[in-house]
């Protein structure tokens, strides 16, 4: 468990090579029965919203060992892969949650902290695709400042 997530790891302990097509796999097995799920609880669930979950899927390498001591032992997975998956995701809860809310400044900041990560991980047009999101929304809602910073990172990036 981290935090209000699951992380698997497939390919570890024990290497495997098709360990990103079993990601794959049981990422969608998931969905499927979070669907099933979901139609079973409506009945229930009256007006309330459909139960919904969000999986993402990120491959590289980890180092991976126990941690802890005699009373309470983990099995944990370190390193950039997981940092970065782990950016990603809370980028993305980010932007759904800004959507819901309709919070444009916070939209903007968070097209900004996709450009940085993607920048991070060497996708130049990835980088530069959410920093012209970034700037759409500084511009929408009236934000100079945070504006100026997002157009002063595209003219370094392009």
């Amino acid at each position: 468990m981290t935090g209000d997530g699951i992380m698997a790891l497939f390919g570890a302990p024990i290497a495997v090579e098709d360990a990103p097509q079993k990601a794959i796999r049981t990422a969608y097995a998931i969905h499927k029965e979070m669907v099933k799920f979901s139609e079973r609880m409506k009945p229930k669930q009256g007006e309330a919203l459909p139960i919904k979950m969000r999986i993402g899927i990120h491959t590289g390498p980890v180092v991976v060992g126990t941690l802890g001591n005699d009373l309470r032992l983990e099995f944990k997975a370190v390193g950039d892969t997981v940092n970065l998956d782990e950016a990603e995701g809370w980028i993305n809860k980010a932007i759904e949650a800004d959507r819901n809310n309709g919070t444009l400044l916070n939209l903007g900041r968070t097209y900004a902290l996709y450009a940085e990560l993607y920048e991070r991980k060497g996708d130049r047009n990835k980088a530069m695709t959410a920093l012209n999101k970034a700037i759409e929304v500084f511009k929408d809602c009236g934000s100079d400042g945070f504006l100026k910073r997002a157009e002063e990172s595209l003219a370094s990036i392009g």
